[in-house]
């Protein structure tokens, strides 16, 4: 059994992880708007530098007979002559990372271009499709699977909270692959000062997404450790949550909390931008497995990132005894 720990300060990296048509949710954390067309020798890296990102979704948009004996492993399948595909389109989480790609270039175009205007977040669109794929001897696969990720939506920045207030916990359970994800039982231990109600028996389709959503109060001064147990036709996951609750008098103020870094995608640098950074951040760049694969201080505001490959990286930042995380793409 797969184990996740959710604490108040939430590390995306570490926790990727029924149907979900909300256009306005904002899990998984929103990327800076993204669209590139990629040569496919950048399409097999991105997908590569993805494998364990459950967030990212490879869209295939050629017809079912195209797409059922030869695909990308892991790709889910809306046909782009379907009279309702922009409709299909639009049930899709926007904040997570599509890789769209059809036979030969012209349909992917088509579908990118309307992912676009409906206002995705990061699309990819792969020049020359699964034609320029094969060419390049890339694997593909004829069989199906279902992917359980789990992703956590709090994104508070806060230790604890205030007795007697109460913290909303948003959970995102998604179908990272391409077969009918099964959710068979949801079961809990521990965790007095948590309420919640969860669906059972549901099933997602590949790219769907289903929402956890949990409360927790007390007026005790506490740590509460809350233990989920999921059940599903690919395999079994434990998130363990855990809250505290002290007598604080107000929120505390992060006065680097409201920071931004650009451009993205980026190729060498990478710059920061906020209020009140001091002049010596320490900084650490970590992969989607969770690597911390360079840190160092930044004495400016700029980051060299020449030796990194290809792919979505996170950057996280400690300033004045905060940390912050900000994804980012490096192309």
């Amino acid at each position: 059994m797969k184990r996740i720990l959710i604490s108040l300060i939430i590390v995306p990296f570490l926790i990727y992880g029924s149907y979900n048509s909300d256009a306005q949710n904002l899990c998984p954390i929103p990327a800076e708007n993204t669209y590139y067309t990629l040569a496919v020798q950048e399409c097999y890296n991105l997908v590569n530098s993805n494998e364990e990102n459950t967030n990212f979704v490879i869209l295939d948009v050629r017809t079912p007979n195209e797409y059922n004996p030869q695909h990308i492993e892991g790709a889910i399948n809306i046909n782009l002559y379907d009279s309702d595909f922009a409709d299909q389109l639009n049930l899709l989480n926007k904040n997570k990372t599509y890789l769209v790609h059809c036979k030969s270039g012209s349909r992917s175009t088509n579908a990118f271009n309307q992912m676009k205007n409906l206002q995705f977040r990061q699309v990819f669109n792969m020049s020359g499709g699964i034609n320029a794929w094969n060419s390049m001897g890339y694997p593909t696969t004829f069989e199906f699977a279902p992917e359980l990720g789990i992703y956590d939506c709090s994104f508070r920045l806060a230790d604890t909270i205030a007795r007697n207030e109460s913290d909303t916990i948003r959970i995102m359970m998604t179908n990272a692959a391409n077969d009918t994800l099964k959710i068979n039982s949801i079961s809990t231990s521990g965790g007095e000062y948590y309420s919640y109600t969860f669906s059972e028996n549901m099933e997602l389709l590949g790219g769907q997404d289903h929402y956890l959503e949990l409360i927790f109060s007390s007026s005790e001064l506490i740590t509460d450790i809350l233990n989920i147990q999921i059940e599903s036709n690919a395999g079994n996951q434990e998130i363990i949550l855990s809250r505290s609750s002290s007598d604080l008098t107000g929120p505390e103020i992060n006065s680097i909390s409201i920071l931004e870094i650009y451009p993205v995608p980026a190729r060498n640098k990478l710059f920061i931008r906020g209020s009140n950074l001091s002049s010596k951040t320490d900084y650490k760049i970590i992969d989607l497995y969770g690597r911390a694969i360079k840190q160092s201080k930044s004495s400016g505001n700029s980051i060299d990132i020449s030796e990194l490959n290809t792919g979505i990286y996170f950057l996280q930042i400690q300033n004045s005894g905060k940390n912050i995380i900000k994804r980012f793409v490096k192309q």
